[in-house]
């Protein structure tokens, strides 16, 4: 009967009840013996591909020559390496300034320094006011740097894709030049047939279909180096495997394919050895340290907590403090230098809080948001993010002044059938776009100065053509029963962990309210509060914490009127680390009846 009255009331919200895949549900069923486990990839897998290599290899069928050799150039990056390590000449590592960036620097240099024991390798860290990229700013840094000592090899890693033309300059010099990235190379300026080698597997002739991190690329590029140029030992080889965790940071902090079983074996991996009782690095030692009120990190902490805190010196101040952070060869060096990101990611906190309520353009509709607030560098992305849910569209865009009579802004999508990239490569010719680069769901743009509602009208435009998704919710199950959810819970853990095409699941129940407080803070209104299940008995034995955001001034105020009545609830599970380790129901929507 109250399954009934829960479908009829999906069919009233316009909420859909996935289709699971059959071959997946009863292959997964069969070695679980689960329903609930089950349904988890059967909703997510139209095959069993992904399944299969998960369960049937292990990280020892990654780290070797014979996966890493599809990768585009990575044979041809190892006998440069290999050149100018014999010949002992000077290397610099470039790297970006966000988390993937900063931490494929800290891998790059560990490497070399730890199990390479090799001296004359330095990294240039990006700054965001000298633009995306191997910028001007950078060449010309390191071709000042070349007249005084001769610099044999210039490595990039998480950008170069889309510098062709600066990375020219450099070989004019006589520099050689590796390039590792995982961005979509640009059209009009790849760094093809300029560079020694151009290692990215979204190259259009690349074989190695796995999407990673550009922290996973140039750690491969290495790691192929180690196994092909030095018959590496058992003991080097389980160094590279001590660094897996960095890879499993940026896996988490770029939003890359999480339903692909090479990112879900690192992820796994890396949130395995971190909360184990074994020895880690000074930088993961003091991020454990920092873990107050539980006994673990999850994928939760490092994306939310951690990422936040890394990427702050690169959006407001010195992108250096993080990287020395995840260097730091003592305790000491590294709870300083963790205090002080802290204290920077504070200050960031509240410049984007002051920002978002005060912007100077914003230009919005159901589809889309362009914004543009002045003296923002460094927020836009977090911004951009922000006015998603504040506004409730599918794309939002947010925009600074950069340098004189230009614009930089970021862009974050949460609808995946439209592509940031995609629409930016057809406005490429608009003479208004200088420069962009990234992914399907976040990117980078830099306009011309006042060509705001320009680009907003040019983007609106397309997305007309594009048949964008009214809001609706497709869940994974209808649970109407203590022992179902009990379960359902589990299985939510079993299968972590979650991400982008491996999305966390989401359930439909009826609740009772019990008791409900109100929080408003920053221009947000939250819902924290104590529920019971609705089932077919009465109400559940045990009460259940409830957190809610709403989303919307209409929302707001329905919340303001709730009262100990029974509702409609759309969430995921998961556990409140923060009150005795009880079970937590995050809702995504609430609904009336």
């Amino acid at each position: 009967m109250l399954r009934k009255e829960i479908k009829k009331g999906m069919e009233k919200f316009n909420i859909e009840l996935s289709k699971p895949n059959k071959q997946v549900y009863n292959h997964v069923l069969e070695k679980t013996k689960s329903r609930e486990r089950s349904l988890i990839p059967a909703n997510r897998y139209n095959n069993l591909y992904n399944i299969n290599k998960y369960e049937h290899t292990n990280l020892r069928h990654i780290m070797n020559l014979k996966f890493l050799k599809h990768i585009p150039d990575i044979d041809k990056a190892s006998e440069v390496i290999k050149k100018h390590i014999d010949n002992k000449n000077l290397i610099y590592q470039v790297i970006d300034y966000d988390v993937d960036g900063i931490t494929s620097g800290a891998v790059g240099f560990l490497i070399f320094k730890k199990i390479f024991k090799y001296k004359r390798y330095k990294v240039i860290v990006n700054n965001r006011s000298w633009k995306n990229g191997v910028n001007e700013t950078i060449i010309n840094d390191i071709l000042e740097k070349h007249k005084k000592q001769p610099i044999g090899l210039v490595i990039t890693s998480d950008h170069g894709s889309s510098d062709g033309d600066r990375l020219q300059r450099l070989k004019d010099a006589g520099i050689d030049v590796i390039v590792t990235d995982h961005h979509l190379p640009s059209e009009s300026n790849s760094p093809l047939n300029i560079v020694d080698a151009f290692v990215n597997h979204k190259r259009i002739d690349s074989l190695f279909t796995n999407d990673i991190t550009g922290t996973a690329v140039l750690y491969f590029t290495y790691l192929y180096y180690a196994l092909k140029q030095l018959n590496i030992e058992k003991d080097k080889l389980d160094m590279f495997y001590d660094l897996l965790p960095y890879i499993g940071l940026t896996t988490i902090s770029d939003s890359v394919d999480m339903g692909d079983w090479v990112n879900r074996k690192f992820v796994k991996f890396t949130l395995n050895v971190i909360n184990s009782n074994r020895k880690l690095s000074p930088f993961w030692e003091v991020v454990k340290d920092r873990v107050f009120g539980t006994w673990f990190i999850d994928q939760e902490f490092i994306s939310f907590n951690l990422v936040a805190k890394l990427n702050s010196p690169g959006r407001i101040a010195n992108p250096e403090l993080s990287f020395k952070l995840m260097i730091a060869d003592t305790l000491q060096k590294a709870d300083y230098m963790l205090t002080e990101v802290e204290k920077i990611n504070d200050e960031r906190k509240q410049i984007q809080n002051d920002a978002i309520k005060n912007l100077d353009i914003e230009l919005t509709n159901t589809d889309l948001t362009v914004a543009y607030k002045k003296d923002i560098s460094g927020i836009q992305g977090i911004l951009a993010s922000k006015l998603l849910y504040k506004n409730q569209s599918t794309i939002a865009f947010c925009f600074t002044d950069e340098h004189e009579g230009t614009i930089s802004g970021s862009a974050r999508s949460i609808n995946k059938d439209v592509s940031l990239i995609e629409l930016l490569n057809k406005l490429k010719n608009k003479d208004y776009i200088l420069r962009y680069g990234g992914h399907a769901m976040a990117c980078g743009v830099e306009l011309k100065k006042d060509s705001v509602e320009d680009f907003y009208n040019d983007i609106n435009n397309l997305l007309k053509e594009k048949t964008i998704n009214s809001t609706h919710y497709i869940i994974d199950d209808i649970i109407d029963n203590e022992k179902q959810l009990y379960k359902t819970f589990m299985s939510n853990v079993n299968e972590l962990p979650y991400g982008q095409n491996y999305s966390q699941p989401l359930y439909i129940s009826k609740f009772k309210v019990i008791n409900k407080k109100i929080i408003e803070k920053n221009g947000n209104t939250f819902l924290i509060g104590t529920i019971k299940l609705v089932t077919n008995n009465g109400l559940s034995k045990s009460n259940f914490k409830i957190f809610h955001t709403a989303e919307t001034r209409k929302e707001k105020e329905r919340l303001l009127r709730l009262t100990d009545e029974e509702v409609l609830i759309v969430y995921n599970i998961g556990l409140n680390k923060y009150r005795e380790n009880k079970i937590n129901i995050t809702a995504e929507k609430i609904f009336y009846l």
